[in-house]
């Protein structure tokens, strides 16, 4: 439209766009130019094709400068409609340019983090090699043979797991409608495992001091019963009076007014999860109704309700969510959104939803273990960050940034990694580690007084530091009590807990109360194998033989020699030693597991092979090989309502050409985080379960699968993207089966989880 063209095929004279409809203009005015008729009316023909091509060439109205005469208001709108036209499609191009130099530069940082990813793998497998390697040696060393595990029949392993379920169903029984007396959790959906459990601590703490005042009333009105019963009786016999009075304060219990009284904390009891109060022991217990039954409230079942961050078309999906606030507040405000978020959006809003009747329970859980390592018990201080970094003999060029060097006094992180790869376990701190840190926080919290007031005689002395050094280990121990009875929880759900959430022995001594000389458990090569998971130093096996006694080391009395035949003995002690250490978090979290002692599941289910089956039942392996999740994988295919069978035909070649090759391709390319987070998005889990198959229970419902289901109805093409249903372990792809094409599968796959996916999705 901007170029100059010839009016002759042969070349002719040469014409700008003015220029050419001018001499088209005055061939039709001129009549008597020696022009012949075919020649004109080819030129008359010629303008009116321009006149309408190029009559709307800006937008409507406004056609091409060339249209209109010089001068006129036409030609003036034209000629500035042009000028924001030729702006335009240089800032497109400018943008174009843009996009694509950040598309080069994305891929060039994939690129580098894939290079990273390789290198770190490479390195990280061959330090596992080596590790392997040395604890082989060791073995063959001191002659230490590994555990022969015994393999267990289908039939036995269906009564093991019914015994198990039978187990925990029974910690319910008193509960009349388990369903209808859940514990509604609304979590938000970019779940924080430090907010819930600060939030819940909050919670209960205001449910406990309900508890101490309904308490005291029944305490003083206990202590008027007796008192009238006293003064009625001159004559008082210890043992038939005390009976009298127990059953007079048995009737209180009994009475409306006792319920009255403990209404108000008895029905805040019954919306919270429980996981910082006190379970109450003795009479006071229990009464004639079960909701008055306090410990059912500990047990009641948790119905995890996520919330929805974006919701598109008053439709609560997960995958419109764009991660950041800040782009989710712009997804808030339509006009504010750039045109690829449109775009995303609008495939989100349609196509993008994971539904879910169970999944959010698994999904909870799945945070849960994933984010237990990061949990802390915050610490606040008086005064001001000068205060603070004064306290601290901050110094900037020696310790960086304070917002990191704070965080080592005000959050005391209640696991450590220890190990690494998939050797990486989370432990508690051991007591030594509790006592310091308070000690620290205390010296702290002495300074910044000293430097905020004059008189400190009060807080300086020595019995209030002692009560609220007490205070402090009574709060660790409260967050290691809930963290047990997030474990009890999981388990009366039949949720898998994940098996590095702690290394075995302390896994064991927590859930069994199995300790390291337990033969049950474990033998010499599961005790090293733990010991060396801990990166123990060399130290200890370097002595075996030296003349050194046990009590050289543990200073326990024993004065036996440490040697080669003493080996499994020396195990035994340290990791005996190892247990010992953190006692406190150990019993705490033990506490939360049993609730107080009231459970013992090592007592009750004594006669089920732990390593064989007991373990099985109770966690999960963090690491998802290709070839069981291969194995895991189901096809099926939903043809559109009233659709041919012949127009299906080929489509079904296509989706078992994309389950039979194409997806097996996929998952063993993927490397373990990949694999996981796609059973993430397909069932909540973030590993694979152990469920009994077919062959061990008989019922092919309880075989643990993951559909991928090609769907007619509820997708319209390879545009889609997948929709992931995780209360029944499914992925819905279009009925195209995206042309068995990788490609296209990973980039909607990957757009899935850029909106949120296999952490952040609605569940129903």
């Amino acid at each position: 439209a901007e170029s100059d063209c010839f009016c002759s095929d042969k070349g002719g004279k040469q014409f700008d766009p003015i220029g050419l409809m001018g001499h088209l203009k005055s061939l039709l005015e001129d009549k008597d130019k020696n022009v012949g008729p075919l020649k004109r009316t080819m030129h008359f023909a010629v303008h009116a094709y321009l006149m309408k091509l190029y009559s709307d060439y800006h937008k409507v109205g406004v056609g091409h400068k060339a249209l209109y005469n010089m001068n006129t208001t036409e030609y003036k709108r034209a000629i500035t409609e042009g000028q924001i036209f030729q702006n335009r499609l240089k800032e497109d191009a400018l943008k174009n340019m843009r996009i694509a130099q950040d598309e080069k530069k994305e891929l060039e940082k994939k690129s580098q983090e894939s290079k990273e990813k390789m290198d770190g793998l490479e390195k990280s497998n061959k330090d596992l090699a080596k590790e392997m390697k040395a604890l082989k040696e060791l073995k063959e060393k001191f002659n230490v043979k590994d555990k022969v595990v015994r393999e267990i029949k289908p039939a036995a392993m269906k009564r093991y797991r019914a015994s198990f379920d039978n187990y925990w169903e029974d910690k319910r029984r008193f509960l009349d409608d388990i369903d209808d007396t859940k514990v509604d959790i609304d979590v938000p959906e970019n779940f924080s495992i430090q907010d819930f459990f600060q939030k819940q601590l909050k919670n209960d703490t205001k449910i406990h001091k309900f508890c101490l005042r309904a308490d005291n009333k029944i305490e003083e009105i206990k202590n008027e019963i007796r008192q009238n019963y006293e003064r009625i009786h001159e004559e008082y016999d210890e043992e038939d009076d005390e009976k009298e009075i127990n059953k007079k304060i048995v009737n209180f219990i009994n009475t409306e007014e006792y319920g009255n009284i403990k209404k108000g904390y008895q029905d805040r009891m019954r919306n919270s999860p429980c996981l910082f109060l006190d379970i109450k022991s003795g009479s006071d217990e229990k009464g004639n109704d079960k909701w008055k039954d306090e410990r059912n409230n500990f047990l009641r079942k948790w119905n995890i309700k996520y919330e929805s961050v974006y919701s598109a078309r008053g439709v609560k999906t997960g995958v419109e969510k764009l991660r950041g606030r800040n782009t989710r507040n712009r997804m808030a405000r339509k006009d504010k959104l750039t045109e690829a978020e449109k775009d995303l959006l609008w495939e989100a809003e349609r196509d993008g939803t994971a539904e879910d009747e169970g999944g959010p329970t698994r999904q909870f859980y799945s945070s849960i273990w994933k984010q237990l390592s990061e949990l802390f018990v915050p610490v606040k201080y008086d005064g001001t960050v000068n205060d603070l970094k004064k306290a601290t003999d901050f110094d900037e060029k020696k310790h960086g940034e304070f917002r990191d060097f704070k965080k080592s006094y005000t959050e005391f992180k209640v696991f450590e990694k220890v190990g690494s790869g998939f050797n990486k376990y989370y432990n508690p701190r051991s007591d030594d580690q509790i006592k310091n840190f308070i000690n620290k926080i205390m010296n702290v919290k002495s300074a910044i007084k000293k430097n905020i007031e004059s008189d400190d005689e009060g807080y300086d002395h020595p019995l209030l530091i002692d009560q609220e050094k007490e205070d402090w280990i009574e709060k660790i121990e409260k967050y290691y009590e809930a963290i047990g009875r997030m474990f009890l929880h999981a388990m009366l759900d039949k949720q898998e807990i994940i098996s590095t959430s702690m290394i075995d022995l302390i896994r064991n001594a927590i859930f069994l109360s199995a300790r390291p000389d337990d033969e049950e458990c474990y033998c010499s090569a599961d005790l090293m194998n733990s010991l060396k998971s801990l990166s123990e130093k060399d130290d200890y096996d370097n002595s075996v033989g030296k003349g050194y006694t046990f009590d050289n080391f543990f200073g326990d009395g024993d004065k036996e020699k440490i040697t080669k035949e003493s080996y499994p003995k020396y195990l035994q002690k340290r990791a005996k030693l190892m247990l010992d250490v953190t006692k406190s978090a150990i019993n705490a979290m033990k506490k939360g597991v049993t609730l107080g002692g009231r459970f013992n599941i090592g007592h009750h289910l004594y006669g089920i092979p732990v390593e064989e089956v007991l373990v099985k039942f109770i966690f999960s392996s963090p690491k998802i090989e290709a070839e069981d999740l291969r194995a895991i994988l189901r096809m099926k295919s939903v043809p559109k309502t009233g659709s041919l069978p012949e127009e299906s035909t080929i489509l079904h070649e296509t989706q078992s050409r994309f389950f039979n090759c194409i997806m097996p391709e996929i998952i063993s390319e993927w490397e373990n985080f990949e694999r996981i987070q796609f059973v993430t998005a397909c069932t909540g889990h973030i590993a694979i379960p152990y469920i009994m198959s077919q062959e061990e229970d008989g019922d092919k419902e309880n075989d643990f699968t993951i559909t991928i289901e090609f769907n007619g109805n509820e997708t319209s093409g390879d545009d889609d993207l997948p929709v992931f249903h995780t209360c029944v372990n499914t992925i819905k792809l279009p009925f195209t089966a995206y042309d068995a094409s990788k490609e296209k599968f990973l980039l909607k796959l990957d757009k899935f989880y850029t909106f949120g996916g296999a952490e952040h999705f609605s569940r129903g």
